[in-house]
């Protein structure tokens, strides 16, 4: 038996690998410190029907009806303390404990689509999930089109406030090198062309769903810069150097990367869009990258209380242990892949840009957009990690060149994978690091001001 007076304190020893297995009765009362949906929540999803929960109070009316209808979906009863007397905590006790203790332990067989599945349930029924502007879905969808009229482009994103002031923001800027003011909204369409504006919309988009994420501790610029940071990785390594088939928007894009002769010749050397095949007419690896973590902006909104408990537990292990882990150790199932596979899903983002937020942390042996975008979370991860406060190793890596100081930051199966070897994925890191700062810094000039 254990009492504690933190609801941190007893989430900890009720989701850690080394104690859960102990824990069979968790009586809370509404004074314990913190969270209580969260705990009650977090059972419910990791071991369903292996241990009990009760909530215990002075008086029902301390519970509002709403959080006491949530209580109830989960199964968890509440007690009066006046009706919580010797005999009801002894066949609580008998009941929920000794009754479990005398039964053989049961094999884990818990499935990875089984957590999955309560996840959704739990999200479902306790949380509203942020959505996706419309103008985002109409503008992915004239993006599927190559053919598609810029007119159209102009008209929906005219309807969307919001992205109208962040493409004409971005027209205007010193970068492009424009002469004349820019105020229309047509005719910044027409300069940007069409992947910059379907970049500025998608960015637009995901720091808008998100931007009533409250949760202490959490930034949502540094968010969006390590998201940022990523697409626009992914974008360079990804970059066709054909130059025989580059119409003038592509040749614009690439010389405003500002590399150096050398450095070209090393990416054409190296040539990994060739060597993995990828053919961005059909996949757009800017949005893939762009969306890898919106499950960790979802678990912050949907499990408040949950990334203190994340950034501590890294903090506590010096930085050694990446986010995933972390999340794994205090909460089991709830991972911010599994959580993004079911925003995704909700959002409609379709079956590929799914298994790259499911999967980015694991690429496997086989080329595609889920191998590319692991490749440039490394980097990303390196330039602007998430929280920003946090003092990972992998730039520390790539400066020194010892990615071998960071296994536990590499996507699994990067050590096995025989499309790029290590030196060169460091060397397109150095090469390519400047212009993704660049890239990103610019476009948060953008999104900032709307």
């Amino acid at each position: 038996m254990v009492i504690d007076t933190n609801i941190k304190d007893v989430l900890l020893r009720t989701i850690r690998q080394d104690t859960r297995d102990r824990v069979k009765l968790v009586l809370c009362a509404v004074e314990c410190a913190g969270n209580r949906a969260l705990l009650i929540r977090l059972l419910n999803i990791n071991k369903p029907g292996a241990r009990s929960a009760f909530l215990v109070c002075d008086d029902y009316r301390q519970i509002p009806d709403d959080q006491r209808a949530d209580f109830e979906k989960l199964g968890v009863d509440v007690f009066e303390r006046k009706h919580l007397n010797a005999d009801v905590l002894h066949t609580l006790i008998e009941g929920h404990v000794a009754e479990r203790l005398q039964q053989p332990a049961a094999a884990q067989t818990t499935s990875a689509e089984a957590i999955g599945q309560r996840l959704m349930d739990d999200l479902d029924n306790l949380t509203d999930l942020p959505t996706l502007p419309q103008v985002y879905h109409r503008i992915m969808q004239l993006a599927l089109n190559s053919n598609s009229d810029l007119k159209d482009w102009v008209e929906a994103i005219r309807l969307d406030p919001m992205s109208s002031a962040v493409v004409v923001l971005h027209a205007r800027s010193p970068a492009y090198g424009f002469q004349s003011d820019v105020n229309d909204i047509g005719r910044a369409v027409v300069l940007l062309g069409k992947r910059t504006v379907k970049d500025l919309v998608a960015n637009e988009a995901v720091k808008r769903a998100f931007s009533t994420v409250g949760e202490m501790g959490f930034s949502l610029e540094e968010f969006w810069f390590h998201n940022a940071s990523v697409a626009f990785a992914a974008h360079l390594l990804s970059f066709p150097l054909d130059e025989e088939k580059w119409n003038s928007e592509m040749r614009r894009q690439f010389n405003s990367f500002q590399l150096k002769a050398d450095d070209v010749e090393s990416l054409k050397r190296i040539n990994l869009p060739a060597r993995l095949k990828f053919d961005r007419a059909q996949q757009d690896p800017f949005i893939a990258a762009l969306m890898h973590d919106i499950g960790k902006a979802a678990m912050i909104q949907a499990y408040p209380g949950l990334f203190p408990l994340l950034v501590e537990e890294m903090e506590n292990a010096n930085w050694s242990k990446p986010m995933l882990a972390a999340e794994e150790e205090v909460a089991g199932g709830v991972t911010h892949t599994a959580v993004g596979e079911i925003l995704a899903k909700k959002w409609g983002l379709g079956d590929a840009l799914c298994q790259v937020i499911k999967n980015h942390h694991r690429i496997g042996k086989r080329p595609g957009l889920t191998f590319l975008v692991g490749l440039a979370n490394i980097i990303g991860q390196a330039l602007y990690p998430f929280p920003q406060k946090a003092k990972f190793p992998l730039a520390a890596a790539l400066r020194d060149g010892q990615l071998k100081n960071a296994q536990a930051f590499l996507p699994k199966g990067f050590a096995e994978q025989e499309f790029i070897q290590t030196d060169e994925f460091l060397e397109l890191a150095r090469i390519l690091s400047p212009a993704i700062k660049s890239l990103t810094t610019e476009m948060w000039a953008s999104v900032s001001q709307v």
